[in-house]
C-alpha cells in the first residue's frame, strides 16, 4: 500500500492523510462560516485582522498531520499481521515532526504566518498541552520523511481553494487554484529528505521555539489569546473529524481505504449555529403558569420604562441582585442573550458552587434550550449521562469529553473547573480555555463560597475582565465588601447593577429566635405536621445532628433525610425525591444540611434552622414560602442555637443571632444585615494571577498546578479543614463487586468522602483494621468502611475514640 494513511480502525479500515486534512479543513471552514460574526468580534476586541485569523485557522489545520508522511508512522499504521489495539502510533510523535514542517517552511520564507509562533504553537499542542516537559526526549534520530513530502504538502495548500478559503483571505502562492512551488519550497522539501541535515536540528528548533515564547514580553496576552483560540478550534476540527471516521460504517469493506467521508449536506452535526441555539424569546425563558398563560418578567428583569435599566439590558459586565425565587437564573439569561446579540458570542457558561446545583440548573437548562445543545461538567457529572436511557455507554466519554472542555453552546459547571481551565490546570485546559473567550459567563449566588475561594474567584474575575470576557455576576444577599472588589475591578458593573427593588422589600416570614436547641422542639414539629399538616424543613449545620433529627421523627412517614456523606447515586435518588415533593398532597418534612441552601427548587410552609452567618439564613429562607410576597402569619423561620459552633466561627454566630429581629423580615434587611456583619471583611489576592502569567505554554504541567505532591496545590481553590478518604460501603458490596468485572468505571457511584480521622483512628487502635479494610483489583485500590450504612441516612458512626467529635464533619 503506497497511500499515505492517517487513520485505522477496526477490520483495517483506513483513512488517507489528504482524506484527513481535507474533512478537518472542511469542519474549519463550516465553523468560520457559522461563527463568522464571533470571530469578526473577538479580533475586534483584542484588535487582530480578521482575515490574518482565518489564516492562522487555515495554515494550523492543513499543517497538523504532516508529521504522520513519515516512513516510521506508515509502518507502523499499516501492521496488518496484528491486532488493531497493538498499533501504536502515539510513539512516533507526529504533532512535533508536524511543528518542525511548520516551522520551516514560515523561517524559510515559503509561508509568511500573520503572527509568530502561534500556527507552530498550535499544531504542536494539538494532541498535547503545552508545558516544560513537553517532547523533551522527542527523538530525530530515526525520522524519515517520505519520498514524496513535497506532494503531501502541496496537496494539503491546495485545500485553500478546493474548500473556499479565498472568500477569507488572500495569498499569493496559488495559480489557477493551484499551490505554486517555490524554490525555497523545493529546497525545504529536499532538506527534509536527508535525515542527516535535519535530525539536529529539529529538537532545536523547539527549545529555540520555548525561549522565543518565553522572552516575548509585548503584547503577551494578545497572543496568549490567539494561541489558545487558535489550538482549542483546531483540536475541535481535527477532533470531530476523527470521530467521524470512527463512526462511519465501514463493515460491509474490510481493508478499504477512505479519502474524504464528510460531505457539505454533513457538517451541521459538527458545529451549532450560534444564531440558531440562541434565538429564543423571553416567553421561551419563563415559560407558562399552571393556567397556561406566558409568564409576565418582574420589572427588574424586563423594564417596560425604557429610563429604567433591567436585566435584559445589562451589556458586556453585569450584577444581578435578587431574593431566592425571584427569577435570577432567568434574568441572568435574559443578560446573556442581549450580550450575545449585541457582541455576537457563541456559548453560556454557568459557574455554580456544589456539583448539586450544577445538576438541577443543567435540567433547567435542558428544557429552555434543547438537550442537545446543553452539556455539565463535574466530578462526577458523567453518571448523569450513564443513568440517560438515550444515551449508550460507550459515548459517555466522547460527551463528557466535549463538556469538559465546554464544546456545548450551553455549559453548567463547578467554579473550581473553570478557575482550573483559565490556569493550565488539567490536560485540556488550553482547549476549554479557547472556548471561554467569545461566552458569556454566569456566576450563581457569589456570596456562597468561603473566603478562600471567593479570593479565587475574584480574582479570576479580573482575569475575564483583563481579557475582555463577558461576564454576570449573581446573588440574592450581595454583601456590599463584594460589590465594592467588583466596581474595583470594573466600574463598568456599576452602570450594570441591577437590583429586585420590589423583592427586596417582600416580607416572605416570620423570625422566631429561640434560646434552646432544635431537638428540644420536637414536639412543635410534631404538631406542625399533624395538626396543621404544614410542609417543614429543618436545618442542621452538621451532619450527624442532621442524621439524629431524622431518627426523632419516628411521627413521620414522608421525610427525607439530605446531606453530602452519601454515594452518588443515592444523592441523585434524593434530589429527585425533593423535586416531586412540590407535587405531593401529602404534608413532608426534609432534614438537611447547608446542601439544600442553594439551587435547591423547593419551597415549604415552615422552617427550623439551626443559627448560621446571616448570608445562610438568607439563603435557606429562599426554600420558605419561595417567591411569596407576604407570611400571612402562617410563614415561620425558626431559628436555634447550638451546642457546638461548628462548621462556623462562633462570633459569627453570636453577631448574627443578635442582629436579626423578631418577626417579619425583608430581604433588603438581610442584605443590610450582612453588610454590617461584613462591613471589615478583607479579600486579599491569591496566586491566580502569577500562576497565569508565568506558569503556562513551557511551564508547569497541570499536574503541579492542580496537585504538587511535595509543596501542596500551586493553586488550591477550597480550603479542607478536615482530610477525607475515599471509602465504598461495605452494605453495598453486592451492589459494587458487580461492577469490577465488566464496568469498574462505574465503580465512584459508591464511593463516599468520609473524614480521614475515621480511618486513621481505627488504623491506629485495631491492627487488623477492625471498620477498615483495603482489596486491589488490577491496578486499583479501594478503601472499603464497615460502618453500616443505608440509603436513608448514610453511614452510622461507629466511634471509635471518644475524644474525636463527629459534629467537626460537615456537609
Amino acid at each position: 500500500m503506497n497511500t499515505c494513511i492517517a487513520k485505522v480502525k477496526e477490520n483495517y479500515v483506513y483513512q488517507t492523510f489528504l482524506g484527513h486534512t481535507k474533512d478537518t479543513i472542511r469542519i474549519l471552514k463550516d465553523y468560520i462560516d457559522k461563527n463568522e460574526l464571533v470571530l469578526e468580534a473577538f479580533c475586534n476586541r483584542h484588535s487582530f485582522e480578521f482575515k490574518d485569523l482565518c489564516a492562522i485557522l487555515f495554515f494550523s489545520v492543513a499543517l497538523h498531520d504532516l508529521g504522520k508522511c513519515t516512513n516510521e508512522f506508515q509502518r507502523e499504521i499499516k501492521r496488518a499481521n496484528i491486532p488493531i489495539k497493538k498499533i501504536n502510533t502515539k510513539r512516533f510523535l507526529h504533532p512535533i515532526y508536524s511543528f518542525y514542517i511548520s516551522a520551516l517552511l514560515n523561517d524559510g520564507k515559503v509561508i509568511k504566518y500573520p503572527f509568530d509562533y502561534v500556527v507552530e504553537l498550535s499544531i504542536m499542542a494539538h494532541h498535547n498541552q503545552l508545558n516544560r516537559d513537553l517532547y523533551d526526549n522527542a527523538s530525530f534520530e530515526n525520522v524519515g520523511f517520505l519520498d514524496d513530502i513535497q506532494d503531501r504538502i502541496s496537496n494539503s495548500m491546495n485545500l485553500y481553494f478546493t474548500c473556499g478559503f479565498e472568500k477569507y483571505f488572500n495569498i499569493d502562492m496559488y495559480v489557477d487554484g493551484k499551490y505554486v512551488e517555490s524554490e525555497n519550497f523545493k529546497n525545504i522539501c529536499s532538506f527534509l529528505l536527508s535525515k542527516e541535515l535535519f535530525k539536529n536540528q529539529a529538537q532545536d528548533y523547539r527549545k529555540e521555539y520555548k525561549e522565543l515564547v518565553e522572552k516575548q514580553k509585548k503584547d503577551l496576552l494578545k497572543y496568549r489569546l490567539l494561541y489558545v483560540l487558535t489550538t482549542s478550534i483546531l483540536k475541535h476540527c481535527d477532533q470531530k473529524a476523527s470521530k467521524n471516521f470512527e463512526e462511519f460504517n465501514t463493515n460491509s469493506n474490510p481493508g478499504k481505504v477512505y479519502d474524504s467521508l464528510i460531505s457539505k449536506e454533513q457538517l451541521g452535526k459538527f458545529n451549532y449555529n450560534p444564531e440558531g441555539v440562541f434565538n429564543i424569546s423571553i416567553h421561551d425563558i419563563l415559560g407558562k403558569d399552571k393556567s397556561g398563560e406566558w409568564i409576565t418578567p418582574y420589572n427588574y428583569q424586563k423594564s417596560e420604562n425604557r429610563d429604567k435599566k433591567s436585566a435584559s439590558d445589562i451589556d458586556y459586565y453585569g450584577i444581578i441582585s435578587a431574593p431566592c425565587g425571584r427569577g435570577k437564573t432567568e434574568a441572568s439569561l435574559m443578560a446573556a442573550l442581549n450580550i450575545i446579540k449585541k457582541h455576537n458570542k457563541n456559548k453560556i457558561i454557568f459557574a455554580l458552587p456544589t456539583q448539586l446545583t450544577s445538576n438541577a440548573m443543567f435540567d433547567r437548562l435542558c428544557k429552555i434550550f434543547g438537550k442537545e445543545n446543553v452539556g455539565i461538567y463535574h466530578g462526577m457529572s458523567r453518571f448523569l449521562h450513564y443513568d440517560d436511557k438515550d444515551i449508550e455507554d460507550e459515548d459517555v466519554r466522547d460527551i463528557t469529553y466535549d463538556e469538559k472542555v465546554f464544546e456545548k453552546a450551553v455549559t453548567v459547571t463547578t467554579i473550581d473547573h473553570l478557575i482550573y481551565s483559565l490556569i493550565h490546570g488539567y490536560k485540556q485546559a488550553d482547549f476549554a480555555f479557547g472556548n471561554l473567550l467569545n461566552s458569556v459567563i454566569i456566576f450563581d449566588e457569589i456570596h456562597y463560597y468561603e473566603t478562600r475561594t471567593l479570593e479565587h474567584i475574584i480574582d479570576a474575575i479580573k482575569l475575564l475582565n483583563e481579557m475582555k470576557i463577558a461576564n454576570i455576576i449573581m446573588s440574592g444577599t450581595l454583601p456590599q465588601f463584594i460589590i465594592n472588589e467588583l466596581l474595583e475591578i470594573n466600574p463598568c458593573y456599576k452602570d450594570n447593577f441591577i437590583e429586585d427593588e420590589n423583592g427586596i422589600k417582600y416580607t416572605p416570614f416570620l423570625i422566631n429566635k429561640e434560646e434552646k436547641f432544635v431537638t428540644d422542639h420536637i414536639d412543635r414539629i410534631k404538631e406542625i405536621y399533624i395538626n396543621k399538616k404544614s410542609n417543614q424543613i429543618i436545618i442542621l449545620n452538621t451532619i450527624q445532628r442532621a442524621q439524629n433529627m431524622y431518627n426523632k421523627l419516628s411521627f413521620c412517614k414522608n421525610k427525607i433525610l439530605l446531606h453530602s456523606m452519601l454515594t452518588y447515586e443515592d444523592r441523585i435518588e434524593k434530589e429527585k425525591k425533593i423535586k416531586l415533593k412540590k407535587y405531593d398532597p401529602e404534608p413532608w418534612i426534609i432534614v438537611s444540611t447547608q446542601a439544600i441552601e442553594i439551587s435547591v427548587d423547593i419551597s415549604c410552609d415552615v422552617m427550623h434552622s439551626e443559627i448560621a452567618p446571616v448570608d445562610a439564613i438568607g439563603q435557606r429562607g429562599g426554600r420558605l414560602n419561595r417567591g411569596g410576597k407576604h407570611h400571612y402569619n402562617k410563614n415561620v423561620m425558626y431559628i436555634y442555637s447550638v451546642e457546638n459552633e461548628k462548621p462556623y466561627d462562633n462570633e459569627l454566630l453570636n453577631n448574627t443571632m443578635n442582629i436579626l429581629p423578631k418577626g417579619e423580615i425583608c430581604y433588603g434587611e438581610i442584605k443590610g444585615f450582612c453588610d454590617v456583619i461584613y462591613k471589615d471583611k478583607k479579600i486579599n489576592e491569591t496566586n491566580i494571577p502569577d500562576v497565569f502569567n508565568h506558569y503556562v505554554l513551557f511551564r508547569h504541567p497541570p499536574k503541579e498546578i492542580r496537585r504538587d505532591e511535595e509543596r501542596g496545590n500551586v493553586v488550591k481553590i477550597r480550603i479542607e479543614e478536615y482530610k477525607k478518604i475515599e471509602v465504598l460501603p461495605n452494605d453495598l458490596r453486592n451492589k459494587w463487586q458487580k461492577l469490577l468485572e465488566d464496568e469498574e468505571f462505574l465503580i465512584p457511584k459508591y464511593l463516599v468522602k468520609i473524614p480521614y480521622w475515621w480511618y486513621a483512628e481505627d488504623e491506629k487502635k485495631y491492627r487488623d483494621e477492625k471498620y477498615f479494610y483495603w482489596f486491589q483489583y488490577k491496578n486499583q485500590y479501594y478503601c472499603v468502611c464497615k460502618f453500616k450504612y443505608s440509603s436513608d441516612t448514610g453511614f452510622e458512626y461507629m466511634k471509635i475514640d471518644s475524644t474525636k467529635n463527629f459534629a467537626d464533619n460537615i456537609i
